[in-house]
């Protein structure tokens, strides 16, 4: 006896109810991603979660199944509320006043060492003219290619290594001081800045800590976020935090982050801004970033153009405030 095949509407019914649970099981993460390293991986995709969330409820809608619907559209708007900040301008500048503040331009970025598309970001470079640049995974032959920007940026100070840690930065203003430092437990490269911005300066640190895959990698990826804070706030002044942080904005880490040292997202009224997983957009995430002291106004925020590497890179432009030292 031949058995009837289930309909297309049940199956595609069937298919949603996976979805939802999957998404469902994705919040429970998110609640225990204090508690879990794995658990918080599913923290960095909310925007995804809103969009899907919304396109569930909608089809549950279709399917007049209120209650998955329900269910559905309260995770979205979880995860809405979750990445809104990013999109809520904060307090504008006046033109008048804007007008004649110092200002710089960071151009920060994973360069990836394996990439070998200089020239993209080279390119990237002279069209930009950034007053400084802040790399990371720089490899040997990485810094050669910056080198070859020694006639316009005479400060250059470059940390290669292979294992997709090194380290450069490079300055348009001779008066610059440049270094490498060692931040946290893992033993990898950070590098500051000590920019001359108008009558003062300017405080930049550069930091990539490892993926935090598995609970040692985790832990470490936070001391060092959390001890480079500590070696910038020393310096005092007007202060710049970049770098590959590993994290997105979601990661309890980045809430921790910002709290003990009180700079700012620059991300903030600039929208999601996702900068990896260059080569599968619909999963592309932020965790590339740029943090500033309150005597800094974000002019301007941008993710750049492809580059070779699977980030693209950050375009900052800043203005010190007033006061400022």
């Amino acid at each position: 006896m031949a058995t009837e095949s289930p309909s297309p509407r049940r199956v595609g019914e069937g298919l949603l109810n996976v979805f939802l649970g999957g998404i469902v099981l994705a919040a429970v993460f998110i609640l225990a991603a204090r508690l879990s390293w794995f658990a918080e991986l599913f923290t960095h995709f909310r925007a995804q979660g809103a969009v899907g969330g919304l396109l569930l409820a909608l089809a549950f809608g279709l399917l007049r199944a209120p209650k998955r619907a329900a269910v559905a559209g309260a995770l979205a708007l979880g995860h809405v509320v979750a990445v809104a900040p990013a999109y809520v301008p904060g307090t504008p500048v006046g033109d008048s006043i804007v007008g004649g503040l110092p200002r710089f331009r960071l151009v920060s970025a994973n360069v990836l060492t394996e990439n070998d598309a200089h020239d993209a970001f080279l390119s990237l470079l002279r069209a930009e003219a950034p007053d400084v640049i802040m790399v990371v995974e720089v490899g040997h032959h990485w810094a050669a290619a910056l080198a070859t920007l020694a006639d316009v940026y005479p400060v250059h100070v470059f940390a290669p290594r292979e294992d997709n840690f090194g380290v450069a930065v490079l300055a348009r203003d001779p008066r610059t001081l440049a270094s490498i430092l060692t931040c946290g437990p893992a033993g990898v490269p950070s590098a500051q800045v000590r920019l001359p911005v108008g009558e003062g300066f300017v405080s930049l640190l550069m930091t990539h800590p490892i993926p935090p895959i598995g609970r040692g990698a985790a832990a470490d990826r936070d001391a060092q976020l959390l001890d480079c804070a500590k070696v910038l706030a020393a310096s005092g002044g007007p202060r710049v935090f970049a770098g590959d942080f590993n994290a997105t904005p979601w990661s309890p880490i980045f809430g921790d982050l910002r709290a003990a040292s009180g700079l700012l997202d620059s991300r903030d009224g600039f929208g999601l801004q996702a900068s990896w997983m260059v080569g599968f957009p619909p999963f592309a995430i932020p965790i590339d970033h740029v943090f500033h002291s309150p005597d800094l106004a974000v002019l301007d925020r941008r993710v750049g153009p492809e580059i070779g590497s699977d980030h693209r890179p950050i375009i900052t432009d800043f203005a010190l405030l007033p006061g400022s030292p």
